[in-house]
């Protein structure tokens, strides 16, 4: 399963934290934190199409790591700190651009629209897949792409709680309720 994501502005707002002369830039915490979350659930991989992804995958995980330090230093101190599910999806061919859709420039120009490039990432590397969401405030997806996508209206949340529910709902395959009925009905009969 995977989670397309904008960072831009679906992660938005950035803040920048000024601490000991030095300024660290992160992703809204909340919205990191729900994402770190959807991935945990459902057990979904990041890749990113936003334009961030010409910059490289350390920058943008640098980001998504500070965030999610923010959310932790947010929370009580004697509460445990929330680890880090947040992963790239990287499988052959070509592991080390599976992370991202298309990014260089004649592709680019060529799949003008971001469901464009989101299908040719989806020709490569969907066979390794059982779903997948995407997450944009841009809504120009392809027809076929209609059903796996949460468009990010251009508020000053971002990914919220009303976003992650839809995310969710898209990912949460049949496969993954099977497993949960089964788990509660074994922890019930256990009682």
């Amino acid at each position: 399963m995977i989670v397309y994501e904008k960072s831009r502005t679906v992660l938005a707002p950035t803040t920048a934290l000024i601490t000991f002369d030095k300024q660290k830039h992160f992703y809204s915490p909340i919205a990191v934190g729900l994402l770190n979350r959807l991935c945990f659930e459902t057990k979904a991989q990041i890749v990113i199409s936003s334009s961030w992804r010409l910059h490289g995958a350390e920058p943008i995980a640098t980001q998504l790591i500070n965030s999610l330090d923010m959310l932790n230093t947010m929370l009580d101190s004697e509460q445990d700190s929330i680890p880090i599910h947040l992963k790239f999806f990287a499988e052959e061919p070509h592991k080390e651009q599976s992370w991202r859709t298309p990014a260089n420039f004649e592709s680019m120009l060529q799949t003008k629209s971001r469901g464009a490039q989101i299908d040719a990432w989806l020709r490569t590397w969907g066979h390794h897949i059982d779903n997948y969401c995407i997450l944009d405030d841009n809504d120009n997806m392809l027809p076929q792409q209609q059903a796996n996508f949460v468009f990010i209206n251009r508020n000053l949340s971002g990914f919220d709680a009303y976003y992650y529910i839809q995310a969710f709902k898209i990912l949460y395959s049949s496969d993954l309720k099977q497993k949960y009925c089964m788990e509660y009905l074994d922890n019930s009969t256990a009682r």
